[in-house]
C-alpha cells in the first residue's frame, strides 16, 4: 500500500490558524475529495475536532483518527494512538493507497520517520496574514533531494477561488 500526505499550503508552508483552514478553496476541496475518495484517511485528533471538519466523519472513506488518548471513542471512526497503528489499520481495508490528511504534527511524525510514500500539495499562491493570530500549523519542510516531482497542474483564480493555485504530486526517490 502506498502511504500518502494531502495537503494545501500557502507560500510559507502554513495550513491552518486559529483551528481552521486559512482559505476556502472549492477547486481545492473538489481535488481533495477526488484525491482521497474511497481510500482510508488518517488524521490527527485535533484536525479531526477542527473546521471544516467538526468531528465529522469524510463520507466514502474510512477514517482513523490518531490521538495519544486510548478511551477516546466517535461514531463511525476508527480511533488508534499511533501513527503506525493507523496505517496497519489502512492495510487491513486492501486499498492501494492511504492518506494523511493532517494535521502539522502528524505531518511531521510521519515525515520524520520515512512512513510516507507520496506527496500531494497543493501550493496556494498567496501569504495569508498571521499578524495577531493564534494556533498556526505549518506543514514540514521536505528535503528535495528525497522527492521527485511526477505532475504539477495549476488552476488560476476566479470567482469562487480568491487565489491561484498549483497541484503538485512528488514521490519519494
Amino acid at each position: 500500500m502506498i502511504v500518502s500526505a494531502i495537503a494545501a499550503m500557502d507560500i510559507n508552508r502554513l495550513i491552518g490558524m486559529e483551528k481552521n483552514m486559512p482559505w476556502h478553496l472549492p477547486k481545492d476541496f473538489k481535488h481533495f475529495k477526488k484525491t482521497t475518495i474511497n481510500h482510508p484517511i488518517i488524521i490527527g485528533r485535533i484536525s479531526f475536532e477542527s473546521k471544516p471538519i467538526n468531528g465529522n466523519a469524510l463520507p466514502k472513506r474510512t477514517n482513523i483518527v490518531v490521538s495519544r488518548n486510548y478511551t477516546l471513542a466517535y461514531d463511525g471512526i476508527v480511533t488508534v494512538t499511533s501513527i503506525e497503528d493507523a496505517i496497519s489499520v489502512a492495510k487491513s481495508e486492501e486499498r492501494d493507497e492511504c492518506f494523511i490528511i493532517g494535521g502539522g504534527q502528524i505531518y511531521k511524525e510521519a515525515l520524520d520517520n520515512n512512513l510516507i510514500d507520496k506527496l500531494y500539495l497543493t501550493s496556494i499562491h498567496t501569504e495569508i496574514k498571521t499578524k495577531g493570530k493564534k494556533d498556526l500549523v505549518y506543514f514540514p519542510e521536505i528535503d528535495n533531494d528525497e522527492w521527485d516531482m511526477t505532475s504539477i497542474s495549476a488552476e488560476d483564480a476566479d470567482d469562487n477561488n480568491k487565489y491561484d493555485m498549483t497541484f503538485l504530486v512528488f514521490e519519494r526517490n
